[in-house]
């Protein structure tokens, strides 16, 4: 048996942080363990000088398994936005559910919550994207403001 030391780089994109940080407390460790046990999983039955001559195809392998997990989060989120969609008192539970972990946090964490429905207040140059904006319902538009304000009354 000979004891192999892999280095590897893991580059990662959070799609939802809200359902991150409500879901796990360790996001490093929970993506530490994520590759670890995946890398385990393709190199565990290959004999030594058969990692060494198929490193190409082993790099393809890890893509592909990262391309289906990217495919089946996209899903599960595609899924998610379609319940609370459909159910504005689900999108409202679940606002509310994640005030709640967050407010469970060590050390505590100092949580302004804002109405759903200061959400529809946003500018369309920050708007959010169709799948959340589609939970938002009424529509309400900010008055405009003039060109030459300044930002502070004071200028």
């Amino acid at each position: 048996m000979v004891t192999l030391e892999i280095d590897a780089v893991c580059y990662y994109r959070l799609e939802n942080a809200s359902l991150l940080l409500t879901t796990l407390t360790s996001i490093s460790s929970a993506i530490q363990l994520l590759v670890q046990t995946t890398t385990k999983r393709l190199l565990a039955h290959r004999a030594f000088s058969e990692l060494l001559l198929e490193r190409k195809s082993i790099s393809q392998e890890i893509k592909v398994i990262a391309a289906e997990g990217e495919k089946a989060a996209s899903e599960s989120l595609r899924m998610a936005a379609e319940i609370l969609s459909s159910a504005p008192a689900a999108a409202q539970l679940r606002y509310l559910h994640a005030l709640h972990s967050l407010t469970a946090e060590k050390p505590p964490a100092f949580i302004l919550p804002l109405p759903l429905d200061a959400m529809n207040l946003v500018s369309p140059a920050t708007q959010s994207p169709p799948a959340v904006s589609s939970l938002l319902t009424a529509t309400t538009k900010l008055p405009e403001s003039p060109e030459n304000k300044k930002d502070s009354p004071m200028l």
